[in-house]
């Protein structure tokens, strides 16, 4: 599994969305390290994991195997009767994060990181949206 992560050895103060909805009924205690292992690989690095649309009881899982300590409950999304409620949630969540810990250079926009503007909702008008 580690060699479909995408390559971050050069990566810092970014963050990673994982859509985790399309789970097995009962997570593999295999998966479950793998994710608390490159959850932690990414820390160091840091870099922000966030899981989003975890169900109910793959939370409880996260939560009874201890790996939510090491993902972090602020890191997990659960899913929402809404379409794309908890991506557009943890897009926002990961913007205002990267807007804090990536450091200012002289002539930057500080509303926006590298003045860029906000990324469209997944699923509005307009946003690009694959898939």
């Amino acid at each position: 599994m580690d060699e479909l992560w995408p390559q971050t050895s050069s990566t810092h103060d970014a963050v990673i969305i994982l859509v985790v909805q399309t789970l097995p009924d009962i997570p593999s205690t295999t998966f479950l390290k793998a994710l608390a292992r490159r959850s932690r690989h990414l820390r160091g690095q840091g870099v922000r994991l966030m899981l989003v649309g975890v169900d109910e009881f793959t939370l409880g899982v996260f939560k009874r195997s201890g790996e939510i300590d090491v993902l972090g409950a602020d890191n997990t999304y659960p899913e929402t009767d809404v379409v794309f409620g908890a991506l557009n949630q943890a897009v926002a969540d990961a913007e205002e994060w990267i807007g804090v810990h990536r450091p200012q250079s002289a002539g930057e926009n500080s509303e926006t990181p590298n003045n860029v503007g906000p990324a469209p909702e997944v699923g509005a008008p307009g946003a690009d949206n694959v898939g």
